[in-house]
């Protein structure tokens, strides 16, 4: 048991976070979904985790609820301080459309994970 506990210890750790970066039409952007902000409460008494990621967009960054589905979609959501929302949404296959309530048409391209 000590041999296995020790082995362990000694064992990278996986990295947690993905990198992630769109180019979406004229517009780049990275952020990065932690899954470990999806882990389950350890203790049902425990107050609601807001999970968060930061993005950047061009000259801009800002706070955004990151996405993650079993099906294996992926994005993010935010409400920027102008009142305007965003929801990027990634496929399984990369391909990405990001929905902003300011813009007219949505933005299409690709995502891929970075290190």
């Amino acid at each position: 048991m000590r041999a296995l506990v020790l082995a362990l210890s000694l064992a990278p750790a996986p990295a947690m976070a993905e990198r992630i970066v769109c180019q979406l039409g004229e517009v780049t952007l990275g952020f990065e979904i932690d899954r470990a902000q999806f882990a389950p409460a350890v203790d049902g008494g425990e107050p609601p985790r807001r999970a968060e990621t930061l993005v950047e967009m061009g000259g801009d960054r800002f706070l955004a609820e990151p996405i993650l589905m079993a099906t294996g979609h992926r994005g993010f959501w935010a409400e920027s301080h102008e009142g305007r929302e965003l929801l990027l949404l990634i496929a399984p296959d990369g391909s990405a459309r990001l929905s902003d309530s300011g813009r007219d048409a949505d933005l299409e391209g690709t995502c891929s994970e970075r290190e």
